[in-house]
């Protein structure tokens, strides 16, 4: 007897296989460079494989950068002789840059003398932090309760500019956004300051203000040419729904700063507007090379490859995501029209049943089911569902009622 396959099952078997080319596609085009790997693992807090992306990187002369970040995750791991001797290293390259650090990794370990003249080198250098930051952080609590800090804090470190930047940042934390720009507008008309303009751009666009959020996030471009500003800039231009602006932004932000991940994501919503499915797919494998089980981020690349009609790739994604979480509904659902689309109806059944069981209101997941058991030759149990539909507000389900369940009406 010959070996004849279901065409349901040859498919299924086709979707697999494809499938794995696109996973083994995507791993042989990982990203290498170690110390991108290693920052997205501490983003992700996964402190020890870090390290080991550490461990790859070449540390070329005058380049701190490597040592500084391998202090901060043994401070995370409450590694402090570790900490120092890495910190160590980054301040014989660049003492200012590693000085926050350094001094952090001192005051945690006790030798609070040490952390007072790493952090006052770090208060007379041009990459200080704002006082509130440094007043609040974790690392100097025991610090704080020595003379040496209070000798520290009697002397004065910031301009009449940056004090008003740090009140600013505290009244936009508050969400008080009225007295924060009644604030802003009063300052910049004494300071034209960069960062000014880039508070009052967050607050207008949390107004929804977004056309003065856009001029503001310009303003500051125009004053500094800040990597995170052309990310603010970006996000605000994808509110406008100007996304060739939205675009540029972000792909600025790349270029100035490659381990701003979430330009990524923001670049690819705007390709997707502008009918660019390819190389958006391209900039959220590159987003997911660097964090593999952010399962938000699979389910947005799912969502770009069904737009793209790019059904089997969009099942790799859903598969990666709900192996990380089955606790959202859209995920179930994504994967259900995946398979819609390739012919596995019964299959596809079943996935919009797990998103009915997290989401039972949802009008279009019954449609969806519908069109499942339609196409699998349960039209009763279609009609049922055609029905829940349009009881639920989904319109689109009357027309599959009055053509194919008649005897409803």
């Amino acid at each position: 007897m010959k070996n004849i396959m279901k065409p349901t099952y040859f498919i299924f078997v086709l979707a697999c296989c494809t499938a794995m080319f696109y996973q083994l596609h995507a791993q042989g085009t990982e990203e290498k460079d170690p110390l991108l790997k290693a920052k997205a693992l501490y983003i992700s807090e996964d402190y020890q494989t870090a390290l080991e992306w550490l461990s790859k990187a070449e540390e070329p002369s005058g380049d701190e950068e490597v040592k500084t970040l391998e202090g901060k995750i043994y401070l995370h791991l409450q590694d402090y002789p570790a900490a120092i001797r890495a910190c160590q290293k980054a301040a014989a390259e660049n003492p200012e840059k590693a000085s926050y650090t350094l001094a952090q990794a001192y005051a945690l370990s006790g030798q609070y003398d040490s952390a007072l003249v790493w952090l006052e080198k770090h208060l007379t250098s041009p990459y200080r932090k704002p006082a509130g930051e440094i007043q609040l952080d974790p690392a100097f609590t025991a610090l704080e309760r020595t003379r040496g800090w209070r000798t520290l804090w009697a002397k004065e470190y910031y301009s009449d500019k940056e004090k008003t930047e740090s009140r600013a940042r505290y009244l936009l934390q508050s969400g008080n956004f009225t007295a924060t720009l009644a604030y802003l507008n009063d300052s910049i008309k004494k300071h034209d300051y960069h960062a000014l303009y880039s508070i009052r751009g967050q607050v207008y666009d949390s107004l929804k203000n977004y056309k003065a959020a856009y001029a503001d996030m310009q303003e500051a471009l125009t004053l500094e040419r800040k990597p995170e500003y052309y990310l603010l800039s970006a996000s605000v231009a994808m509110n406008l729904e100007d996304y060739e602006a939205a675009r540029t932004d972000a792909s600025n932000a790349l270029r100035l700063d490659p381990s701003l991940f979430n330009a990524y994501l923001l670049r690819a919503k705007a390709k997707v507007a502008l009918g660019d499915y390819s190389t958006a797919i391209s900039d959220m494998d590159s987003y997911l090379n660097y964090f593999p089980r952010d399962a938000a981020g699979l389910n947005l690349a799912g969502r770009i490859s069904l737009e793209d009609e790019n059904y089997l790739k969009a099942l790799t994604y859903y598969n990666k995501a709900l192996k990380i979480s089955k606790a959202e509904p859209d995920y179930f659902s994504g994967r259900g029209k995946a398979y819609l689309q390739t012919g596995m109806h019964e299959y596809a059944q079943r996935d919009f049943s797990m998103a009915l069981d997290l989401n039972p209101k949802n009008g279009e997941l019954w449609y969806l089911k519908g069109l499942a058991r339609q196409q699998s030759g349960d039209e009763a149990g279609a009609c049922n569902d055609f029905e829940k539909a349009f009881k639920r507000g989904y319109k689109p389900a009357l027309d599959e009622l009055q053509k194919n369940c008649k005897s409803r009406f």
